[in-house]
């Protein structure tokens, strides 16, 4: 359960099973000069199981580097009416600290269930190559809109190979930023 007050840390949820969190605000303020990516990431995920549902909840702050981060290869993963804004790196010409994402499945997951998500980043959105445990399985992206900011590289990212997931997508939304070189056809 989320408190009334938004949550100034990243969370870090490891094991479980039918994991439900619904509402809540998680602003990541200024973490400190060394600070690492977990530290600046809003919500990781990692060898939960059964069901991993998440709604009604922000995500902000003035050094959030990562949205949500899924290793949960036994657990589907819905995310529903989830909203998260200013996804950034701290180096935001060369991204030597980090390649921000929205959301992203490196570790897979059963399934994933995206519904109504927002989100805006300098860098990536929705991140869809698994790096381990693949090959990935079925993803759901409805109702969905991202907005890339000025430095943003890539919005919408899958595996183009064989182990990419089946993707169902339904009334999904891309702001490209007007400087992004090659428009929405190099952003996605």
């Amino acid at each position: 359960q989320m408190p009334q007050v938004p949550v100034e840390q990243s969370l870090y949820v490891i094991g479980g099973r039918n994991i439900i969190m619904i509402g809540g605000h998680i602003s990541i303020p200024w973490q400190g000069d060394g600070a690492s990516i977990r530290s600046r990431t809003m919500l990781i995920f990692r060898e939960t199981t059964g069901t991993v549902h998440v709604e009604g909840v922000l995500g902000d702050g003035a050094d959030i580097s990562e949205g949500i981060q899924i290793d949960a290869p036994d657990a589907v993963v819905q995310i529903q009416n989830v909203r998260i804004e200013n996804v950034h790196a701290r180096d935001q010409n060369g991204f030597t600290d980090n390649h921000p994402d929205l959301i992203q499945v490196y570790g897979n997951a059963a399934q994933v269930r995206i519904d109504r998500f927002t989100g805006s980043s300098d860098y990536q959105g929705l991140m869809f190559q698994v790096d381990f445990n693949g090959p990935q399985k079925p993803i759901y992206v409805l109702r969905t809109n991202m907005r890339s900011l000025p430095t943003a590289r890539y919005m919408w990212w899958v595996r183009p190979d064989g182990n990419a997931a089946p993707i169902v997508l339904r009334d999904v939304w891309l702001e490209v930023s007007p400087n992004r070189r090659d428009g929405l056809g190099g952003a996605v």
